[in-house]
């Protein structure tokens, strides 16, 4: 059985305060953030926190000389690293799940994908990558944040993205989302197999995908397209999640700890450290299914 529920969504691409017509198969439900779709995040080793990354200092001066090259071997984007690349380690889809966990973890009072201005912008953040957010559909468009970024810092957003998964609004949550994730059914699959299914479907063929850096558009969005690994991922008193269920009209509350299985994907770009000064980045993008997430813009202030 499928279930539909209105979720006004302003992700990551779209206009403010859309309503967005989410199908819920047996009560499911997914996150999406900034410019995603109310799905959730990602991470493949649950042991690594998002804070600062352990780098040893001769891979950091490889990976910066790399990155300054940028794509020598044919990289469109010069000052975006490379889809096939691994910064600072780890890869896009290693980076993914990072994002997931660092968002997810921070409790909705000052959760960055709660913040019309940007002043929570700087939560959790530290280490060579700095994370930009999106919008869980309850700020309304358009969105336009101030924020300040460490000269150095290469800068990862989700063009579109949505996770599924434990405690994500598909299983292994409150009614109606109580089902067990090992018997959550989508597209004729069961367990992480139909998790995964879910993710791909709303990412397939989307609508629209823009992203520009100081009014340059990135090209070639689609070759960013990038699947987490099945990750956990902490969720707090006060979550996001607990509001979220709140702010959409379900009762209940997500208690705090660990959970898993969760599983993303979506199209993201890391830049590679901007020059210290004003930078405007906005991006956007539409599922094929009219999904949407409302266009976000940051006002970046890189210091020196």
């Amino acid at each position: 059985m499928t279930r539909h529920v209105l979720l006004p969504v302003t992700g990551w691409l779209l206009t403010a305060a859309a309503l967005v017509q989410v199908s819920i198969p047996a009560a499911s439900g997914a996150v999406v953030s900034g410019v995603p779709a109310l799905r959730l995040p990602v991470n493949r080793n649950p042991a690594v926190s998002s804070g600062e990354l352990s780098v040893d200092p001769t891979w950091q001066a490889m990976a910066s000389a790399v990155a300054q090259n940028s794509f020598a071997g044919g990289n469109p984007n010069p000052g975006i690293h490379p889809p096939n690349s691994n910064p600072y380690g780890l890869s896009y889809s290693e980076w993914s799940a990072k994002w997931w966990q660092w968002l997810l973890q921070i409790p909705a009072a000052t959760n960055p994908n709660l913040d019309a201005t940007g002043v929570n912008c700087a939560q959790g953040q530290s280490g060579h990558v700095w994370f930009l957010a999106g919008s869980f559909g309850t700020l309304p468009s358009p969105i336009v944040r101030n924020c300040t970024v460490p000269n150095g810092t290469s800068i990862l957003l989700p063009v579109l993205n949505q996770a599924d998964g434990a405690a994500l609004l598909d299983c292994d949550g409150p009614p109606p989302f109580n089902v067990p994730c090992a018997d959550f059914t989508f597209g004729g699959k069961t367990g992480l197999a139909a998790l995964r299914e879910e993710a791909k479907v709303s990412q397939d063929n989307p609508a629209v995908l823009q992203l520009t850096l100081d009014g340059v558009a990135v090209s070639d969005l689609p070759a960013y397209r990038v699947q987490s690994p099945v990750f956990s991922f902490s969720l707090t008193t006060g979550n996001a999640i607990t509001f979220l269920l709140a702010a959409f009209g379900f009762g209940g509350t997500q208690p705090p700890g660990i959970y898993t299985p969760a599983v993303s994907d979506g199209y993201w770009v890391m830049f590679t450290p901007l020059p210290p000064g004003k930078h405007t980045i906005h991006f956007e993008g539409v599922q094929a299914g009219g999904f949407a997430t409302g266009g976000i813009t940051y006002h970046l202030t890189i210091g020196k």
